[in-house]
C-alpha cells in the first residue's frame, strides 16, 4: 500500500493542475462525503488525483528517474540517480540455515539524500569496491521501504540493476574502461582481453565460512578476524601470466572465478590428484579471457599486478573481433 502525504498528494495536484490547495481540498472532503467514509483522506486524494488526470507514480512508470524528495513507501520498479555520500560495510546474518550478506549506501541529488539497501548478489558491488564514496550511481527496478527510522529507503535485490560512473569519467555509463594491458592503472577498475601464458599451480586456503576471508590456524581453531572461532571452508588462488601483445601482467583470481579459470572446482581437482595440473594446462594455456577486475601497484616486486573479480572463459568471437577492430 502506498503512503503518500496529504500535503504530497495536493502539492502534485496543484503542479498539474494549476488548482488551489482550497479547491483540491474541498473536492478531496467531497469525495469522502460521496463514498460515506469508507475512504481516508489519503484514499481519497488518491481518487481525486486519479479523477483529475494526475499519475502520482508517473516518474516510475516512465522509467524516469525519481527525485529523492518525492520518494514514496511503496513505490515499486522506480529508477533512481544520484552520488554517493558514503558507503558502509558489508554485513553477515544468518536466515533459516543461510548464511546471507546486506549493504547499504547513502546517495544524495539535488533534492535530498536517502539510504538505499543492497540484498541478493548486490552487496558483493561493495565488498569488492565497485561502489565507493563520491562515485555516481544509477539504480533500476528498485523499490521504496520504510526504513526502523521511519525514513524512506530504497531496497535493491538481484532483480535490479546498478551502473555505477566514476566522475572523471564526465558521466559515462560503462564506466568499466575495456584496455590493453599496456594502459592498466594503479587502482582503476578494467577489462582486458588477452591470452594466459604462463600458469602457476592453484593454491587451496581455509576460509571463514561467513565472510569468506582467509582464516588462520591457532591453537584453539581456525580463527577469523571478525567471527573468531570458525569452522573453515576453501578457496582457491589461482595465479597465471596475461598477455594482449601490448605487455604482460601477474594476475590472480580467487574462489569461483579461480575454479572457472581452471575448468574445475575444489572438490574435482582434489580428486584428480596430480592430473589435476595437466588437466587445467590444457584447459587454461593459451586460452584467450576477457578478465574484469582492479590493476595493483606491488611495492614489495615493484610491478603491476591484476586481481580479477570477473572472468569470461569463452568471449564471443565477435565482440573480440570489434575490439580488436577498434584497437
Amino acid at each position: 500500500m502506498l503512503n503518500m502525504p496529504v500535503d504530497t498528494i495536493i502539492a502534485k495536484i496543484r503542479e498539474e493542475t494549476g488548482l488551489s490547495a482550497d479547491e483540491i481540498g474541498k473536492q478531496i472532503k467531497a469525495k469522502i462525503k460521496e463514498l460515506q467514509g469508507l475512504v481516508s483522506e489519503e484514499g481519497a486524494a488518491f481518487i481525486v488525483a486519479s479523477e483529475l488526470g494526475v499519475h502520482l507514480l508517473r516518474e516510475s512508470s516512465l522509467g524516469k528517474p525519481v527525485d529523492i524528495k518525492n520518494l514514496v513507501s511503496g513505490m515499486k520498479n522506480i529508477d533512481i540517480s544520484g552520488k554517493i555520500k558514503a558507503a558502509y560495510p558489508v554485513k553477515s546474518f544468518v536466515k533459516g540455515t543461510e548464511t546471507r550478506e546486506v549493504a547499504s549506501l547513502l546517495i544524495e541529488d539535488s533534492t535530498g539524500d536517502t539510504r538505499v539497501v543492497f540484498w541478493d548478489d548486490k552487496p558483493a558491488l561493495v565488498r569488492e569496491g565497485r561502489v565507493s564514496r563520491g562515485s555516481l550511481v544509477k539504480i533500476k527496478n528498485a523499490q521504496v521501504k520504510k526504513g526502523l527510522k521511519g525514513d524512506n529507503e530504497v531496497h535493491v535485490n538481484s532483480r535490479s540493476s546498478v551502473i555505477v560512473t566514476s566522475q572523471e569519467e564526465g558521466g559515462k555509463e560503462d564506466y568499466i574502461k575495456t584496455c590493453t594491458v599496456a594502459e592498466l592503472q594503479d587502482n582503476v577498475r578494467a577489462s582486458v582481453i588477452a591470452e594466459v601464458v604462463g600458469l602457476f599451480e592453484p593454491k587451496l586456503y581455509p576460509t571463514c565460512p561467513v565472510c569468506n576471508k582467509k582464516v588462520i590456524p591457532a591453537v584453539e581453531g581456525f580463527l577469523c578476524a571478525e567471527h573468531k572461532k570458525v569452522t573453515p571452508g576453501e578457496s582457491m588462488l589461482l595465479s597465471f601470466h596475461l598477455d594482449d601483445g601490448t605487455a604482460v601482467i601477474r594476475t590472480v583470481a580467487f574462489g569461483k572465478n579461480a575454479e572457472k579459470l581452471c575448468g574445475l572446482n575444489i572438490t574435482e581437482i582434489k580428486s584428480l590428484g596430480t592430473e589435476a595440473t595437466e588437466s587445467i594446462n590444457a584447459f587454461l594455456l593459451g586460452r584467450t579471457i576477457r578478465a574484469t577486475g582492479m590493476a595493483r601497484d606491488n611495492k614489495n616486486y615493484a610491478r603491476l599486478e591484476f586481481a580479477i573479480n570477473d572472468v569470461d572463459v569463452e568471449p564471443n568471437p565477435k565482440n573480440l573481433a570489434m575490439k580488436m577492430m577498434e584497437a
